[in-house]
């Protein structure tokens, strides 16, 4: 009677220990080792259905740069401001930047324009609205570009 005890306890530790290994080991979530979109960019916003945008460092956009749907704007080191004319409403948008930015406008499926890292650098992007921050995530980059580092 004592071996048999002996075998059931032996076989549920062992039976315990090893699906304790599939959990710990097997069962991980997978890491990304592939961007998620087709096209390795990596999508920061979205704007309403437009066909341009402007970028100025004025919020009075004395001088602006007129930046159109397919086109990659280059944001030095700086604070800018994004003017959005879409069905007859204007919206302005701030972007503030601690290192040199490369982003492209592309229409998406929903007909809305995605604004995309296609820099070389790991963005951290933090939305506010009226003050408070209501959205922090970590932008990665473009595939085909260079290190990736965070910045």
């Amino acid at each position: 009677m004592n071996k048999k005890y002996l075998l059931i306890i032996d076989s549920v530790l062992i039976l315990g220990s090893l699906l304790s290994m599939f959990f710990v080991v097997g069962y991980t979530q997978p890491l990304v080792v592939a961007p998620l979109n087709d096209n390795g960019e990596s999508l920061m916003f979205t704007l309403p259905n437009v066909d341009y945008l402007l970028v100025d460092e004025d919020l009075k956009f004395g001088s602006p740069k007129t930046v159109f749907i397919d086109e990659d704007f280059n944001l030095p080191l700086g604070r800018y401001y994004i003017k959005i004319d879409s069905s007859g409403k204007s919206e302005i948008r701030e972007i503030k930047s601690q290192v040199e930015i490369i982003l492209k406008l592309k229409k998406l499926e929903d007909g809305s324009v995605g604004v995309f890292n296609v820099g070389d650098s790991a963005l951290k992007v933090e939305a506010y609205k009226i003050g408070t921050s209501i959205n922090s995530s970590l932008i990665s980059v473009d595939s085909s570009s260079g290190n990736g580092d965070e910045k």
